[in-house]
């Protein structure tokens, strides 16, 4: 499985334009050293040989070099560097600082259990699109509990921005594990599929593919879930969307939605059951 690593997101503030200034200039040359260092190490060059070169041609201090060089040594042979925080400077001018954390440690103190979580070991399956997210609550015997869906079709737009895009998507995901997570849910479901390839004749319809992102929501998801002490599972969705058409009119729901109680049910290795409850 591939590792998870969060993103913590934090506001820098720097008073002091020259400091600003400075602080720009460190990060880009301590990132040249660690580059630098890398490159040396898969070289075969020695650690003193190594500190000697980052000192006398990019950082001007013996601590700030072996720094780098330890820095470097986190990443053994890889061909890349793929950095574990960073400073990132806004169209506003404002300045945030990111930290990848390991998922363990994320969850660790950033857990959202409620104190007066009921786990009740109920199942939210999701069917995600790129314009609505559709949710369904569904108890161990296959019974439907309830059902919510995220509505952003706005996003699909042209011309709409990609990461405001992402960040409406991410929050209305955020919000339905939320609303699972206080309606005693412990297993999430997901689809286990790639990213639509297909082309239609549909201009509109292929805006949507194009901006599907389901890597972003199975990523995030890959995040929540542990956050709200959730076990997540993906689960083939052959044929739930063919299926759902004929389900969907029985149960009065949308076709999004019937595919997602499908999934549920295949989850649980259960058939359709024609029983419809409120959430206790």
């Amino acid at each position: 499985m591939e590792e998870v690593r969060p993103t913590i997101k934090g506001r820098l503030v720097v008073d002091s334009p020259v400091d600003r200034a400075w602080l720009l200039l460190l990060m880009r040359n301590f990132r040249d050293a660690v580059e630098y260092a890398h490159s040396l190490m898969r070289k075969g060059c020695s650690d003193g040989w190594i500190v000697k070169l980052l000192t006398s041609r990019i950082l001007n201090n013996g601590l700030y070099s072996y720094s780098a060089l330890m820095r470097a040594r986190l990443y053994g042979n890889q061909p890349y560097l793929p950095y574990g925080a960073g400073i990132y400077l806004k169209k506003n001018g404002r300045m945030e600082l990111h930290v990848n954390v390991p998922l363990e440690l994320y969850v660790k103190h950033l857990n959202k259990t409620s104190r007066h979580y009921n786990p009740r070991g109920h199942v939210a399956s999701f069917d995600l699109n790129s314009d609505r997210i559709c949710m369904v609550i569904v108890s161990r015997e296959g019974n439907l509990l309830d059902v919510k869906t995220e509505h952003f079709p706005e996003v699909t737009s042209h011309g709409f921005p990609k990461d405001k895009a992402k960040d409406i998507r991410m929050k209305a995901l955020a919000r339905l594990v939320s609303y699972a997570h206080h309606h005693g849910v412990t297993d999430y479901v997901a689809e286990r599929l790639s990213k639509p390839k297909t082309k239609t004749l549909s201009k509109s319809a292929n805006r949507k593919i194009t901006k599907f992102a389901l890597r972003e929501y199975i990523k995030h998801l890959r995040v929540l879930v542990p956050r709200y002490s959730g076990r997540l599972h993906f689960v083939n969705p052959a044929y739930t969307s063919v299926d759902a058409i004929p389900l969907a009119k029985k149960l009065g729901l949308d076709i999004h939605t019937t595919s997602a109680y499908l999934l549920a049910l295949r989850y649980l290795n259960l058939t359709f059951k024609p029983k419809h409850s409120a959430v206790a």
